[in-house]
């Protein structure tokens, strides 16, 4: 009599016996590396492997994750076309990781000065955020406000699935603190971010946080009282 398995009991086997789970997570560790040196082609070719592997564990936030991560490199890349193509995407797959995808690439573009496109982003970040996951704007603080109550959110979120619970993954609480910290002017949170960030192997942007910490603490001693 034919073995009767299950998608399930398939999916399980690949993903943990097979070792899927433990090859995607050496993989991600790497492109992360090579998108943290700028190297937006070898990014690419590493993270577009990942991509139909993530889908057949159906692992669908983690899809819609690396098509964001896809998108920002193509950006780098100053391609925007293929950018938005693969934000789009993402939205098929899942929408919180999408809108988190939004609001970076929109960060990325103002800084390499593509201001259009940038605004672009952020339109589709908000009318995501607002409209389709129904997340509630602050009376203050603008986009700025808007994208730490939507990080608070989707942290939570993700803890709650387990879907990202190494903390090497966890680059989305250093975002939300180094967010936070921006609108809050608060020291705190800079060091919080730039910690989670060192956790996820992003040394740039921890870095990057503790100058910023760093910038806050001498204007606030340098400010009269």
């Amino acid at each position: 009599m034919r073995a009767k398995h299950t998608e399930s009991d398939e999916v399980r086997f690949f993903a943990d016996t097979v070792g899927l789970s433990r090859r995607l997570q050496s993989l991600y560790v790497e492109s992360r590396a090579l998108a943290q040196r700028e190297e937006w082609r070898r990014h690419l070719d590493v993270a577009v492997t990942m991509v139909p592997c993530f889908e057949y564990l159906r692992m669908y936030d983690w899809v819609a994750r690396i098509l964001g991560r896809m998108a920002w490199s193509y950006v780098g890349l100053g391609e925007e076309g293929h950018s938005i193509m693969l934000l789009e995407l993402a939205e098929g797959h899942d929408l919180w990781q999408a809108t988190a995808g939004y609001y970076w690439a929109a960060e990325y573009s103002h800084r390499a000065g593509g201001e259009a496109f940038g605004r672009r982003c952020l339109r589709r970040f908000r009318e995501l955020c607002v409209g389709d996951l129904r997340i509630t704007e602050p009376p203050a603080g603008g986009d700025l406000g808007l994208a730490v109550v939507f990080y608070d959110a989707l942290v939570k979120r993700e803890e709650d699935s387990g879907s990202f619970q190494d903390k090497s993954n966890q680059s989305d609480y250093g975002r939300f603190y180094e967010l936070r910290g921006r609108l809050q002017h608060e020291v705190a949170h800079y060091e919080m971010a730039a910690r989670y960030y060192e956790a996820a192997d992003l040394d740039r942007y921890a870095a990057c946080c503790r100058v910023l910490r760093s910038s806050h603490v001498r204007q606030t001693r340098a400010t009269p009282t």
